[in-house]
């Protein structure tokens, strides 16, 4: 399992980093170029994280009582700052406000 949590990681590094992000350089001088649709992607990325906390969750309590109320209770306390760093996301991204409301209610209806 802990294997295919760290291909899970590795691949949405690779995603973000080189896909998502584009390097350009001029004479010396380099920036970054940001995917327009990159707030979106990185929401998705946060969406597919609160997945799979909901399914440890359900892991937890299949496992055993206790095993899933810890469980429960460390996920449920980072979920607001899932929810914070969902609308950091989109706003940096430059997306309106409606969007980011969008994709923040969104976020909220998800376990």
């Amino acid at each position: 399992m802990i294997y295919i949590t760290a291909l899970g990681f590795l691949f949405l590094f690779i995603l973000e980093r080189y896909i998502f992000v584009h390097k350009i350089c001029d004479e010396g001088s380099c920036s970054n170029l940001r995917h327009p649709k990159g707030g979106i992607y990185g929401a998705i990325e946060l969406y597919a994280h609160i997945y799979m906390d909901g399914f440890a969750i359900g892991v937890g309590f299949q496992f055993n009582l206790s095993v899933g109320l810890v469980n429960a209770i460390a996920v449920v306390s980072h979920d607001f700052s899932n929810r914070l760093n969902t609308t950091t996301l989109m706003l940096k991204s430059e997306k309106s406000t409606k969007s980011t409301l969008r994709t923040l209610i969104l976020d909220v209806s998800t376990p």
